[in-house]
């Protein structure tokens, strides 16, 4: 890989912590906001942990598509596998031959993956409030 498409690893760590740091935020405002603090209660905790993974994902990864496009590339396939009731995402991503590469390439493909499986229960969750 030449040096002109490795992406900026001081930057994606800073994409990095402002994406924690937004997912921790959104997980402590919506967890306050429905339960004011007031002991913990599972449902709103479930309904916040998976509000501040679609933030921490959409951050991270729409982040890294800006700012990192050539990380996408390294994703070679992502196929569906259904067996019983079980529903997995399986990603292939192509070897890049450097070891710190491989590793935000592994983070980047877990951001996208995780606002996607964080994305879906909330439109559920929308669409059967709101009908």
């Amino acid at each position: 890989m030449n040096q002109q498409n490795k992406p900026n690893y001081s930057l994606l760590k800073l994409i990095r912590l402002v994406a924690v740091s937004d997912g921790v935020l959104v997980f402590g405002i919506s967890y306050y906001l429905m339960t004011g603090f007031e002991g913990f209660d599972l449902v709103p905790g479930i309904i916040s942990l998976a509000l501040a993974g679609a933030v921490y994902g959409g951050t991270f990864y729409f982040g890294g598509l800006i700012f990192a496009p050539s990380l996408k590339d390294y994703i070679v396939s992502d196929d569906t596998k259904i067996s019983g009731s079980n529903v997995e995402m399986v990603t292939t991503l192509r070897p890049s031959g450097d070891p710190e590469l491989d590793r935000w390439i592994k983070s980047f493909t877990f951001a996208r993956n995780l606002f996607g499986m964080a994305i879906i229960p909330i439109l559920i969750l929308v669409w059967v409030v709101y009908t």
